[in-house]
């Protein structure tokens, strides 16, 4: 992901993704993330489950969005996962997640995190987009769904 445009990587994109817990997702969530963000999975995982005891990234209608700013990152780290069935994720409306972006963000990101994570949060708002993630079975198709909002919208993803 660049500053300019939100930019998925073939290898931060899961389809159907057969994970039963939220430890288990958070945790190949961090796997995915380890190298593009130049971070041990370990310390990712610990942030992110932190995070999690603390509030929610379940924002209601099946989607999750864990998100951390962080000291040691470099650049913006973003990974989409859809899950082969949902799954518990203590969301705000109590439904089960099978919808999961996370993003990760250098901890000088602030507003810039903000504005990345509203779009995103928008963008999977989007009963259109939504629908298109979950019909995906390949990362192919994942990152059609992604970029299908951006041409309606004129840019979503722009920072």
């Amino acid at each position: 992901m660049s500053d300019s445009v939100f930019h998925i990587d073939a290898d931060l994109v899961l389809p159907l993704a057969k994970l039963s817990t939220r430890r288990k997702i958070i945790d190949r969530l961090a796997d995915l993330a380890a190298s593009p963000a130049s971070m041990e999975p370990a310390a990712i995982a610990a942030r992110l489950l932190q995070r999690e005891r603390q509030a929610t990234s379940g924002i209601g209608g099946g989607v999750a969005i864990p998100h951390l700013r962080l000291r040691l990152l470099e650049r913006p780290v973003f990974v989409m996962m859809t899950l082969a069935a949902p799954v518990d994720f203590d969301a705000v409306d109590r439904q089960p997640v099978d919808i999961v972006a996370m993003l990760l963000s250098p901890e000088t990101d602030g507003p810039l995190h903000l504005r990345r994570l509203a779009r995103l949060s928008r963008l999977l708002r989007d009963d259109m987009a939504c629908t298109a993630l979950r019909r995906a079975r390949s990362e192919h198709d994942i990152r059609m769904a992604l970029n299908a909002p951006m041409v309606r919208t004129g840019g979503m993803f722009a920072a």
